[in-house]
């Protein structure tokens, strides 16, 4: 009885640094919030199944009432990679997607610039992205 919880006990720890170790070699991904925390942004690789290593940006409003954003534009090394130019009502709790590129974070400086009204005056954010490990991906 005592060697096969020893065995069970091995086989976990097996199992867990393996699993430890396949989240440590795969890409980090690119985390960004604005000075005022009204903003969240986020830039990751696209859920299972991404036959194309495709990685996708989302920026959530934080703020308590609607608002108007009127440019969002994610740059890399002050390049940018897209640009949504319209007018987008947000509710609080709202995500919009900003970019699905097959373009994997690499040590450039990532940022993320909206411009947006509350209905009283126009406002800007800048987001910085910082990269983050992750310990524990699912695999699929």
């Amino acid at each position: 009885m005592n060697n096969k919880r020893m065995i069970w006990t091995v086989s976990l720890l097996i199992l867990l640094l393996g699993w430890i170790g396949y989240s440590y070699t795969r890409p980090a991904i690119l985390i960004a919030e604005s000075s005022t925390g009204s903003w969240e942004a986020s830039y990751t690789p696209v859920s299972f199944p991404n036959p194309k290593s495709l990685r996708e940006g989302k920026v959530q409003w934080k703020g308590h009432k609607k608002i108007e954003v009127n440019l969002v534009e994610f740059k890399e090394n002050q390049t940018v990679r897209t640009s949504i130019d319209f007018r987008s009502a947000v509710h609080p709790g709202d995500t919009l997607e900003f970019a699905s590129l097959g373009m994997e974070p690499s040590n450039k400086t990532h940022t993320l610039f909206i411009q947006w009204n509350d209905g009283e005056n126009s406002q800007e954010d800048l987001l910085s992205f910082e990269k983050k490990k992750r310990w524990f991906i699912f695999p699929f």
